[in-house]
């Protein structure tokens, strides 16, 4: 009786054993499916993050270059500004000297009639 208790004995604690084992296993396994859980959503917030880099990366090149085409137009436009001041500024002149010989013509004529 005693060797039978023994054994009975022994195999109450190996299934308390195994059952302890079981119990440990399975707050393993949730942290483990808790963790990969959150591995893919975060695998996943990168493979996002990337496309949303790609497109930002993308509109700013667009924006580059169509910075690049305002700067050449506007080059453009300050070259043909300062041709138009340098004709402008060439007409007045000529205006200018128009408007002397004609007052001097008037004042010539003036002083012989006055005369």
């Amino acid at each position: 009786m005693a060797s039978s208790s023994g054994r009975g004995g022994s195999t109450v604690s190996a299934v308390a054993g195994r059952e302890g084992g079981c119990r440990q296993r399975w707050p393993v396994r949730r942290l483990w499916m808790r963790k990969q859980s959150h591995l893919d959503d975060l695998t996943s917030q990168v493979a996002h993050l990337r496309r949303d880099n790609a497109h930002v990366a993308a509109a700013l090149n667009l924006t580059t270059q169509g910075l690049l085409a305002v700067d050449a137009e506007n080059a453009v436009l300050h070259t043909q500004a300062a041709e138009l001041a340098a004709r402008l500024a060439s007409l007045n002149d000529i205006l200018c000297s128009h408007r002397l010989t004609t007052e001097a013509a008037m004042f010539h004529v003036f002083s012989v009639s006055l005369n």
